[in-house]
């Protein structure tokens, strides 16, 4: 019934049930929603998602290797300095490798206020001599 009353296939129906449809037009979906008395809404987020350098780094870091560096290892190294010897390969690969805008990110997500972090780390640009 709903099937037909949305000008659908049963076939289509099933797969969008089952979570099996490749793809599925916004037509189709607004003619099912029609029929089930709900609409399709889409917003724009208040505060657009900022990147997870820590995320992106720590991956970054360990694609060319079979263990990973994680996240927290990253963390631990960047704030006391205490590198293990089997993660100095990954820390040197993210800073030669790495665009500057990703360790510029990662830096300022690691020393940025948070309950783990009361450092009260400052990052300022090296001044050029004149």
């Amino acid at each position: 019934m709903l099937a037909s009353a949305a000008q659908v296939t049963r076939t289509t129906l099933n797969q969008l049930e089952n979570g099996v449809i490749k793809e599925l037009g916004i037509r189709k979906v607004e003619a099912l929603l029609d029929q089930l008395g709900l609409v399709l809404l889409v917003e724009q987020p208040l505060q657009p998602k900022r990147p997870d350098f820590l995320r992106l780094a720590s991956t970054a870091a360990s694609v060319s290797f079979k263990t990973a560096l994680t996240e927290r290892e990253l963390v631990h190294a960047l704030l006391t300095g205490k590198v293990p010897a089997d993660r100095r390969p990954h820390l040197r690969a993210l800073l030669e490798e790495s665009p500057r805008a990703l360790l510029t990110g990662l830096i300022q997500q690691v020393a940025g206020p948070s309950p783990g972090n009361s450092r009260g780390i400052s990052i300022e640009s090296p001044r050029r001599s004149a």
